[in-house]
């Protein structure tokens, strides 16, 4: 029988090239990844300055700057304020009270600047979308009301008349 070689303590095994490769590597990335995180704090700190120096202004010369607004400003202000006030729910009331059971509203596209309305429409025929473009007209809220198009067309086998109406409104400033 052979000598049984029975050895407890294993020499110890060499470490290749690639590992010290790999762990160079993985140091250098934690050099700039630390080198990074550095640059990001200082700009912060930069970024906090900035702030705080914003901060420091006086309200006072903030609102003195925006108490003279500049003239085209003030136009504007007062377009819009205009368009707000007016009483568009009683031209709306108008537009629902003129309707007949013959012509279906399909959309609305109001100006406030020019105080106009196009209308586009459905009717049953042609004398349904002239009695309503009469009625609009016979509105004291109307200044003007012309069916500007129309164009026929068949839906699901009945006939339909799609037209459209500018209507130009009288009393509706402020």
């Amino acid at each position: 029988m052979a000598a049984l070689n029975i050895d407890f303590a294993h020499p110890r095994p060499r470490h290749p090239r690639l590992a010290w490769g790999v762990l160079a590597l993985g140091a250098a990335g934690l050099a700039l990844a630390l080198l990074d995180h550095q640059a990001a704090r200082a700009q912060h700190r930069l970024a906090e300055a900035s702030l705080a120096q914003v901060r420091a202004v006086p309200r006072a010369r903030t609102v003195a700057a925006a108490a003279a607004p500049t003239p085209e400003a003030q136009r504007a202000t007062e377009r819009a304020r205009a368009a707000l006030v007016r009483p568009w729910g009683a031209v709306w009331r108008e537009l629902e009270n003129t309707l007949t059971g013959d012509v279906a509203l399909l959309g609305i596209d109001a100006s406030a600047a020019r105080l106009d309305t196009r209308l586009t429409a459905e009717a049953t025929g042609m004398e349904p979308a002239v009695a309503y473009v009469e009625a609009l007209r016979a509105s004291p809220r109307v200044r003007s009301a012309q069916l500007t198009h129309h164009e026929r067309r068949e839906v699901e086998g009945q006939p339909l008349l799609r037209f459209t109406v500018e209507v130009r409104w009288e009393g509706v400033a402020p």
